[in-house]
């Protein structure tokens, strides 16, 4: 009986066998000790996005264990943002190999409130494995705290909480926009001014006089639709933007409602209390082409004219009186084009001596060929020129161009009336 042996020299499998040990322990104590939150998921079509590994970091962000997390989707990650958390961590599912996702994405802790991630993720593909995704995330929740709170700052009064006159402003421009598109009702505004309040910071002092400011505050907020928006443009002058308003008497309603509010006693410090404050308001609505400045200086406008009536009441725009206004602004802002482009034009009208049939006269006529407009007899923009500081223009023009046409003129003529 014999034996044959054979003996195969392993040595170097056995290193590489070590070495890829050794390298899969330090890359799992990388994996798992990381101070940023990482995991990894499925990329197979018949189980996308399922949670193969989470470090304890990427646990205590989610408020989970991290065995409570394995088996869990990337979906299912996704956090109380309104939908764009979801939609963020969904963007991981169509990541190709190699492709690398950067980007801030929110997150549902296990007790239900959410936190924020700068994600760095990609897909890679082990030769002889299956693809896995793989996802950092750093915990940037504090500074998305911050940011909030700069950006409510920047467009919020900081003494009463509403918006500031930049963001009326940009939800005026908005409304405006879906009206125009939706050629829904019209944007109703109501401004208004205390009456009486300097009496206030004169008597108890401008600590107190915030104080009412925010009680004012709360009062108008109180008046108004939910989804309407009351604004404190500085000072003592409020605002508030209605959306969808049917028609001014509606408008008028609400500012009625907020001033009845405004006429209650104010509790004053020490006790006392004061009852002489009011408020005067100006109402407008929309039209065709408005802007928000226009809107919100037509119902400035109209506030002083409500303090002019005796304070304490409500002006409302009169539609007509509001549209020759609107017009005869527009005509103020053309008429500096209209003079440079020759728009106005000489139309001659002869004076015919009846007995003898000969034309011994004539009368220049001055009109405006508005390209929009048409052809604009003089009482529809005179008032307009003479209001502004065109007027000496017009008259020079019209002179120079009578007489220009006069030297053209054949035959006898006794005068040409300009």
């Amino acid at each position: 009986v014999g034996y044959i042996g054979v003996a195969t020299d392993i040595t170097e499998r056995k290193a590489a066998e070590e070495a890829l040990a050794e390298s899969e322990e330090r890359f799992r104590l990388a994996f798992d000790t990381a101070p940023m939150g990482m995991f990894m998921f499925e990329v197979m079509p018949e189980r996308t996005g399922r949670i193969t590994r989470c470090n304890q970091a990427m646990g205590d962000l989610l408020g989970r264990e991290t065995a409570d997390v394995l088996g869990m989707t990337v979906t299912g990650l996704g956090g109380g943002d309104g939908g764009s958390g979801n939609v963020g961590l969904g963007r991981l599912l169509t990541l190709q190999i190699s492709e690398l996702l950067e980007g801030e994405m929110a997150f549902h802790r296990a007790d239900g409130s959410t936190v924020w991630g700068a994600v760095s993720a990609s897909v890679v593909a082990p030769q002889g494995s299956n693809p896995y995704g793989i996802c950092l995330v750093e915990d940037i929740t504090v500074r998305k705290r911050v940011e909030a709170e700069l950006q409510h700052l920047a467009l919020h009064d900081p003494l009463t909480g509403l918006a500031n006159r930049a963001l009326l402003m940009d939800r005026i421009e908005e409304a405006l926009g879906h009206a125009e598109c939706d050629d829904s009702p019209h944007v109703g505004l109501i401004f208004l001014d205390l009456d009486g309040f300097k009496a206030v910071n004169d008597t108890w002092g401008h600590a107190q006089g915030d104080e009412v400011l925010h009680t004012v505050a709360r009062r108008i907020q109180g008046s108004i639709r939910p989804g309407d928006t009351a604004a404190r443009l500085g000072g003592d002058e409020f605002a508030v933007l209605s959306l969808g308003a049917p028609d001014v008497a509606e408008l008028h309603g609400v500012a009625d409602r907020i001033r009845r509010e405004l006429q209650r006693p104010f509790t004053m410090a020490g006790g006392g209390t004061y009852d002489q404050l009011s408020a005067s308001a100006g109402v407008v609505t929309s039209h065709p082409g408005c802007t928000a400045e226009e809107l919100l200086h037509r119902a400035d406008k109209l506030m002083y004219e409500a303090k002019r009536s005796g304070k304490d009441c409500v002006a409302v725009g009169n539609p007509a009186e509001e549209e020759s206004m609107m017009r005869a602004a527009q005509l103020t802002s053309e008429l500096d084009t209209a003079l440079y482009v020759d728009q106005f034009v000489i139309h001659v009208q002869p004076i015919v001596n009846l007995l003898t049939g000969d034309c011994v006269a004539a009368e220049a006529l001055l009109r405006w060929d508005h390209p929009e407009l048409g052809l604009l007899s003089p009482d529809q923009f005179l008032n307009v020129a003479e209001a502004s500081r065109h007027m000496p223009a017009i008259g020079r023009h019209v002179l120079f161009e009578a007489c220009r046409q006069a030297r053209l003129w054949t035959g006898p003529m006794a005068t040409a009336a300009v």
